[in-house]
């Protein structure tokens, strides 16, 4: 299939709001019951292959082992932290749902995804701390919504960002922003 037609762009859309329905679904459902359920986990992954297959057949091998590092690489820290705490501190679902994420992202744009999630549970628990609420090495946070709204923001970025061809993005020529180079 051709990229870049009207039809690629209606499928984007497409998987970009059913992805959206299973974020808020995460984001909604992790923040009450502190879980993200395997079916949203798995429907994230789907629509995810789906997408690979209709839209990027090309990177769909390298999708897949990004999906399969970042999950172990995840599982292996989630061990090592309750060896070394007798805690869970990274649950399970949110060991999925990277893994699932980084068939929308890859590895690369998965690193954005939970830097912006982690910055954003910080600003969150310093906002509580300021209102005066209990923060602490025992404080529970469910990551899951922060996780979600940062893989949302990403991948709608990427989308209205101009193609890779596109000369005008990036921006190349220090001169564009009135800088001058000796």
């Amino acid at each position: 299939m051709p990229t870049g037609t009207a039809l690629d762009a209606g499928l984007e859309t497409a998987f970009l709001v059913a992805l959206g329905v299973a974020l808020l679904a995460v984001a909604v459902t992790d923040a009450r019951e502190r879980r993200i359920p395997d079916v949203w986990n798995l429907a994230i992954a789907l629509l995810g292959l789906a997408r690979l297959i209709a839209l990027h057949p090309a990177q769909f091998v390298d999708r897949l082992l990004d999906a399969a590092a970042i999950g172990s690489l995840l599982l292996l820290l989630r061990w090592v932290y309750r060896r070394m705490r007798g805690r869970v501190g990274l649950g399970l679902g949110d060991v999925k749902f990277v893994a699932a994420a980084a068939l929308w992202t890859g590895l690369s744009d998965m690193t954005l995804v939970i830097l912006l999630a982690s910055l954003a549970a910080l600003v969150w628990l310093g906002g509580l701390r300021l209102v005066g609420g209990s923060v602490g090495r025992g404080t529970r946070l469910a990551f899951g919504p922060f996780l979600a709204g940062a893989l949302f923001a990403v991948l709608v970025f990427d989308a209205a960002s101009p193609a890779a061809g596109d000369e005008a993005w990036p921006i190349e020529d220090p001169a564009d922003f009135g800088l001058s180079v000796p």
